[in-house]
């Protein structure tokens, strides 16, 4: 009677054991699949996910805190950015790095990369790329100079030297609404702030964070950078977004998809971490409570 009663035992510890295992293997699969309805993936969606498990993505060498490489890693906003949206879709990344800006552009054309993730808009580009809908981040155009200059805008720039990345979509509008404005074509960021520091030119142009990202990186203290504002034909704010092959339609939407679900919190996080947002009084809230404000401060949401 007592080996019969082990036996059962033992065949009811076998069938629980076996039960828990087939609702892991549920649960993890009902995530999954919970993953591709909030997507709501198309048949089209899918299936280029499956041909493609796999996006190759542009990597700067040096676009910080957004986008560049340190040792042989993809670092900076952007790229964790990219990461939780490549995590959303089921996706891997290879970030390509060591190319210049004209060579990534003619790699998109002929396919060979899949996404350009800062990219600003131009009529030239529209030939050849199609933009998200979603805004990556807003492009501040600053400038840094020596601390102790008398430059407080682009006009005190007449006659003096300007640095600026050769190539870029600011040399673009500053070769065609300044054209006599003297310019100091730089190869890298580096070499375009510390042509400042060492007097080759007067001031230099970019991005406000990428600036100030060079100047303590390279510990240049003489350096210091302000804002532009109100430039008759340069704006001191310009949209960055996230760029694809024209006609790729497909991945266009999927990123835009995953972006639509990647949780508020997760972004403010990613900001903290490389933008130096100061988090010291902000409140801590769920994704929920994140997604019920932005509900009621959309200006869509609002009624007039």
């Amino acid at each position: 009677m007592k080996i019969l009663y082990n036996k059962l035992l033992f065949i009811l510890l076998l069938c629980v054991s076996c039960y828990a295992q087939e609702v892991t293997k549920s649960v993890l699969e009902t995530n999954t699949l919970k993953n591709n309805n909030e997507l709501s993936l198309t048949k089209t969606e899918k299936l280029y996910l499956q041909n493609h498990p796999t996006l190759r993505v542009q990597n700067f060498l040096s676009f910080p805190p957004y986008n560049f490489n340190e040792r042989g890693d993809a670092l900076g906003y952007t790229i964790d950015y990219l990461n939780l949206l490549a995590e959303i879709l089921g996706v891997r990344i290879e970030y390509i790095s060591g190319k210049t800006w004209i060579q990534y552009l003619e790699m998109i054309k002929k396919d060979e990369i899949d996404i350009l993730p800062n990219i600003a808009i131009t009529e030239e580009r529209k030939k050849f790329i199609d933009y998200t809908q979603f805004i990556h981040f807003y492009y501040q155009t600053s400038l840094t100079i020596p601390k102790g200059s008398d430059i407080q805008n682009f006009t005190d720039l007449k006659g003096k030297t300007l640095a600026i990345l050769d190539k870029s979509f600011l040399h673009t509008i500053l070769a065609k609404n300044y054209p006599n404005q003297k310019l100091y074509l730089a190869p890298t960021l580096k070499a375009k702030v510390l042509a400042v520091s060492n007097g080759q030119a007067d001031a230099a142009i970019g991005n406000l964070a990428t600036l100030e990202y060079s100047i303590n990186q390279n510990w240049l203290s003489n350096l210091k950078s302000i804002k532009l504002s109100n430039e008759k034909n340069l704006s001191n704010s310009t949209p960055l977004y996230m760029g694809v092959k024209k006609g790729n339609t497909t991945l266009k939407s999927l990123l835009e998809k995953a972006h639509i679900l990647l949780p508020l919190s997760k972004v403010l996080a990613l900001k903290e971490k490389w933008l130096n947002m100061d988090s010291k009084h902000t409140v801590k809230m769920h994704d929920e409570e994140y997604r019920y404000l932005e509900n009621i401060m959309s200006p869509q949401k609002q009624t007039n």
